[in-house]
């Protein structure tokens, strides 16, 4: 009798996992092309009088955010490290900026962030101010 339940047991057990479904498919995160976070900024009217752009796009990593000179000064440092390990002062002049772009700009702009950027270079100082800024995607 006990050998009958058990046989029982086992039949109806294997005829019911005939019926179970498969899980459903993971999510599918949209390419990089299509998120907001990666989406490039532009920031305009960087530099003024005397500044030539230069037409190259850099990859660079975010290695420090230094301070406003004064609280009035509206163009932030950034230290910027290219692939040779070479880090170079930029700034980021936010005169002009929406405040949605300032909102980007500032998520973008962390230590440790990849970032793709252009810039218009100042023949007085050789000074650099950023007029495009593309969060590039961890890897």
């Amino acid at each position: 009798m006990m050998v009958l339940l058990v046989v029982m047991s086992v039949l109806l057990l294997s005829r019911n996992r005939d019926r179970l479904t498969a899980p459903p498919p993971e999510p599918t995160r949209p390419a990089a092309a299509d998120d907001s976070d990666a989406a490039p900024i532009q920031v305009k009217g960087q530099g003024g009088e005397g500044c030539e752009a230069d037409p190259a796009t850099y990859d660079v990593t975010v290695t420090a955010i230094g301070e406003r000179a004064t609280a009035d000064a509206s163009a932030q440092p950034l230290y910027l490290q290219d692939r040779d390990s070479v880090v170079r002062k930029y700034f980021l002049d936010l005169n002009g900026v929406s405040n949605a772009e300032r909102l980007r700009l500032t998520s973008a702009l962390v230590i440790g962030q990849r970032l793709k950027v252009r810039f218009v270079v100042c023949s007085g100082n050789g000074s650099r101010y950023l007029t495009f800024v593309q969060p590039v995607a961890a890897s």
